[in-house]
């Protein structure tokens, strides 16, 4: 299996000590269905709902999500054999100017809903500083 790759999409810029992130990029998402911690080792199963259109998602550790609604950063879906493969988003909070706050991290497996929440995604979003 590829390796994930969002620090494709993250560095530091305009000599700031800031990271920042550029990619795939979901403002709102509604996620739901993971907020009981799970045994180690097994997979949890929930949902994200963006815009009308609900998705399978995973999550591979036991930390809890609250239900809730989160912006999404999400790795590039294609390997480097440019073949689509599972697809990881890190929900979290949209914080004032442009700043973002990690919360937690999901996947996705399913390559067709992969390919149907793309079409969803702003890829052209405006500059994210990471906390």
């Amino acid at each position: 299996m590829d390796a994930v790759q969002l620090q494709q999409n993250v560095g530091r810029y305009d000599g700031t000590d800031t990271d920042e992130y550029s990619g795939l990029c979901i403002e709102s998402g509604f996620v739901q269905g993971l907020a009981e911690g799970g045994e180690e080792g097994w997979l949890r199963e929930g949902k994200l709902i963006v815009k009308d259109e609900t998705f399978e998602i995973v999550a591979a550790h036991n930390y809890p999500i609250p239900e809730g609604t989160y912006t999404l950063l999400g790795s590039r879906p294609l390997s480097p054999s440019r073949q689509v493969q599972e697809q990881y988003w890190v929900a979290g909070k949209r914080l004032p100017d442009n700043k973002f706050q990690k919360l937690s991290v999901f996947q996705m497996n399913d390559l067709e809903e992969v390919e149907r929440l793309k079409d969803l995604c702003n890829e052209n979003p405006s500059r994210t500083i990471l906390v």
